[in-house]
């Protein structure tokens, strides 16, 4: 399996290496074509310079920053998109970290919405993603950003006239990076792995392609189930996706017998437990209900999340029997 696991992240890597060059020829090759500036595009160059200026330079104020970030046009010329791309890459500057890292989401988030997650975006956010040296909430804006990605690229291609943002390859790519990131990541020392399991969770919500999630949510069952019951340790975080996660495994009954050991468990970290009432509001039977009802009567630190399971069990039942 380790061989297996070690092979794939070659197979991986190598492919980030072939896009990567492909896309840098074609761009170059474009880029040559083009004919001599005129005063107006010198004039255009330097507002640029100066735009890009502001947001790769780690002193400048975080107000300025932000603001060059979100004033980025439609179109980012190919020559800023490398710079932005290879600055999600670099290192944190050791001051000023906090408001890099703010910097860095943005970046993100605006190259995502207006149209520039071009291939090289998720060769991007895929090296971020399988670079084991990456900060650890750089890594998560990059799973978090990669999700939704796809799901842009699904709203897009479902338009009358649309076409996806990027191909079949490259979501393949990113998938393949974010199954890495759940068979590598350390449970207990980090949040990369929860971050990853909550955001699968919501794909598999908006995606209209939802089994390449139910195929990782299968494949990291047991590992899902065994951080929920707490037989390894793990960083809190994780451990409540977890928890969370056992809503989207096949085997309901497992899952729930999980969730009410823990609620039985007086010794259980009420974390653990407000996670646990969560999923009773999800996959909860008629007797769960009846047992939330006796919680938020009996313990005042879980008698509203225990009150909003219940809802969501009621609003279920009646869909149910409307149904029928």
């Amino acid at each position: 399996m380790k061989n297996f696991r070690q092979f794939r992240f070659g197979l991986i890597l190598i492919a980030l290496v072939i896009v990567a060059c492909l896309v840098w020829t074609l761009s170059h090759h474009h880029d040559s074509k083009q004919a001599t500036p005129s005063g107006e595009a010198v004039l255009a160059r330097q507002e640029r310079e100066e735009r890009m200026t502001k947001i790769l330079d780690n002193q400048r104020r975080y107000p300025e920053r932000i603001r060059a970030i979100r004033e980025l046009p439609l179109k980012v010329e190919n020559e800023d998109l490398c710079k932005l791309l290879s600055y999600l890459e670099s290192p944190l500057p050791e001051r000023g970290r906090e408001e890099a890292l703010v910097s860095l989401n943005e970046i993100m988030e605006q190259l995502r919405l207006k149209g520039r997650a071009t291939p090289e975006y998720g060769i991007c956010l895929a090296r971020i993603m399988l670079n084991p040296d990456s900060n650890e909430v750089v890594r998560d804006y990059a799973v978090q950003h990669a999700f939704d990605w796809m799901i842009d690229s699904e709203r897009i291609a479902a338009k009358p006239g649309g076409d996806s943002i990027h191909t079949l390859a490259d979501r393949e790519l990113l998938v393949g990076a974010i199954a890495s990131v759940l068979d590598a990541a350390d449970v207990q020392d980090g949040s990369a792995w929860g971050t990853t399991l909550n955001a699968l969770r919501n794909f598999r919500k908006w995606t209209v392609s939802p089994e390449e999630a139910e195929s990782l949510f299968e494949e990291n069952a047991e590992k899902i189930r065994s951080v929920a019951k707490a037989e390894e340790a793990s960083y809190v975080g994780n451990r409540v996706a977890a928890i969370q996660a056992l809503t989207e495994l096949e085997d309901r009954q497992e899952s729930l017998r999980i969730v009410r050991r823990l609620l039985s468990d007086p010794n259980a970290p009420v974390y653990a437990q407000l996670s646990a009432i969560a999923v009773l509001g999800v996959i909860g039977t008629d007797q769960d209900q009846k047992n939330l009802t006796q919680i938020a009567k009996q313990d005042r630190r879980m008698r509203y999340a225990a009150e909003g399971a219940i809802v969501k069990l009621e609003k279920r039942n009646d869909a149910v029997n409307g149904a029928q």
